[in-house]
């Protein structure tokens, strides 16, 4: 891992009035490019338009009692050899690292110019709360898992084979598109995509469609690959199912972030989505929020559902969860991801679920080393907010899945408390 370590401040970037050439951050070179992604992720709000998650007027304090042992600890790196925990953090261009025990913070780490108070972008952790919302609608028999996409989008013009699928199917992505997620690709639908929501420049030669619902409707199905059949990570699929929510709720991400976690969780910092240019939030990796709003949630999710002596989320919702989706399916399709132990994950409601015992967790992950890591046995949660130079790569998760177990194991050990 011998990678320019050097921080947005460091580079200089968007330094000046106005910034030379070369340290300008835009969407263009901001969002897909290393060193810029080090500036753009702690200033999206700068560069893209976004709807506000606001906050309560009266915020619940976080609980904070620094435990020296996670900064004490030695983590393994991908070639085995040992990293002291500064350098993990160096080494992984974390931007924050928050670790927080029951509902106490124990540890954080803030480089890059990150703060408690920062947003930051969050990339495909995103998809994780538009599956709890999905959950939550389901819970409330506004839908069951069995009804056709069609069924609840009878308006939407979404090609027939898309709109058969089901909604536990496109919950656990188990649904059939024609889409390629391949980020370093820039011929791959995934840049066309992002290319939709804003980001990055709209080619005229290529037809795109204005909006993100306009870009679902032309979505087909995978030729023999049926519904239901394998897991594929494909990233409108949380667009459509956030379509599916707020049509069912009446309610767009950022309202249902207020009114179901943001408000009772009593967050107290900056919150945003980003939109696309027709104004529609992009449930796929729009989020930006606080390491402390964060772990707010994280905590939460930890405790199965409870934060501050309320059961915010039932546990039977956490739970379903926790029991994971179909290994057949994850494991039959092309994302059974060869950086993790593809034995012991699942995919469950955009979540990634790990079934390696004694190590059990739900995972939000995102990419560019986005992590929401949440162990319910053991009632912590960790959050990790990076800018790494690539978009995924298997050994950051093997050293980041290193450093989070040692974290765990040792505050879990016979002398913690």
């Amino acid at each position: 891992m011998t990678q320019n370590y050097s921080t947005a401040s460091e580079l200089k970037l968007m330094e000046g009035f106005p910034p030379p050439p070369e340290q300008q951050v835009t969407l263009e070179n901001g969002f897909w490019t290393a060193p810029y992604n080090r500036w753009a992720y702690q200033n999206m709000r700068r560069l893209m338009p976004t709807a506000p998650i606001r906050c309560p007027a009266e915020p619940i304090p976080l609980k904070i009692a620094h435990d020296t042992r996670v900064e004490t600890l030695a983590v393994r790196r991908p070639d085995d050899s040992l990293a002291n925990f500064a350098s993990f953090l160096h080494e992984t261009f974390t931007d924050s690292l928050v670790v927080v025990s029951g509902e106490t913070i124990v540890h954080e780490s803030y480089l890059n110019g990150m703060t408690a108070r920062t947003p930051h972008q969050m990339m495909s952790c995103t998809k994780s709360l538009a599956g709890l919302f999905a959950l939550l609608a389901i819970d409330g028999e506004r839908a069951s898992e069995g009804d056709t996409i069609a069924s609840l989008l009878p308006d939407a013009g979404l090609e027939p084979g898309v709109a058969s699928a089901t909604l536990g199917q496109v919950l656990d992505m188990t649904n059939s598109i024609r889409f390629n997620e391949d980020y370093a690709d820039p011929t791959s639908h995934i840049h066309d995509y992002a290319r939709v929501t804003g980001i990055g420049p709209r080619e005229k030669e290529r037809p795109i469609a204005k909006t993100i619902q306009d870009y679902l409707c032309t979505l087909t199905t995978e030729e023999e690959v049926a519904h239901g059949q394998i897991f594929h990570y494909q990233s409108p699929k949380t667009d459509l199912l956030n379509w599916v929510t707020s049509r069912l709720t009446g309610k767009s991400f950022s309202q249902l972030a207020e009114d179901l976690l943001w408000h009772p969780l009593g967050a107290d910092g900056e919150a945003y989505m980003l939109l696309d240019p027709a104004g529609t939030e992009v449930a796929a990796g729009g989020l930006n929020a606080t390491p402390h709003d964060l772990a707010r949630f994280g905590a939460m999710v930890s405790a199965r559902g409870r934060w501050n002596d309320k059961q915010l989320i039932r546990v039977s919702i956490i739970d379903n969860i926790c029991r994971g989706g179909s290994r057949e399916a994850f494991l039959s399709g092309p994302d059974a991801s060869p950086e993790l132990d593809n034995e012991s994950w699942s995919y469950r409601a955009q979540w990634w679920v790990r079934h390696t015992p004694g190590r059990q967790a739900i995972t939000a992950q995102g990419i560019y080393g986005q992590w929401i890591y949440c162990d319910t046995e053991r009632h912590i949660a960790i959050i990790k907010q990076s800018s790494t130079p690539v978009a995924s790569d298997a050994d950051y998760d093997r050293y980041i899945l290193s450093a989070f177990d040692g974290i765990i194991e040792a505050l879990s050990s016979d002398s913690a408390g």
